[in-house]
């Protein structure tokens, strides 16, 4: 399986000029990197938290946290059943 993004999954890609697409693959290729690596997952749904505050959208950091840690955690494990 190649690596393939979207982006923002169900997110935005930029929120008021904002380009959060960056933060959105990076979290993508991380945990595309490691399936099935439960700890990692959540780094890297912090981490995106933190990248959407960092560049500038700091009032969807937490709502993205959240939004990856739930509803992400259906995708995730999907993912990881297919990389089996």
């Amino acid at each position: 399986m190649t690596f393939e993004t979207d982006g923002c999954t169900g997110w935005l890609n930029s929120w008021r000029g904002i380009d959060l697409y960056q933060c959105c693959v990076q979290h993508d290729r991380t945990w595309y990197d490691h399936p099935g690596d439960w700890t990692i997952w959540a780094i890297s749904n912090l981490d995106l938290g933190r990248c959407f505050a960092m560049v500038g959208a700091w009032e969807l950091a937490v709502p993205a946290v959240l939004a990856t840690c739930t509803v992400g955690a259906l995708l995730f494990l999907r993912h990881a059943l297919l990389m089996r």
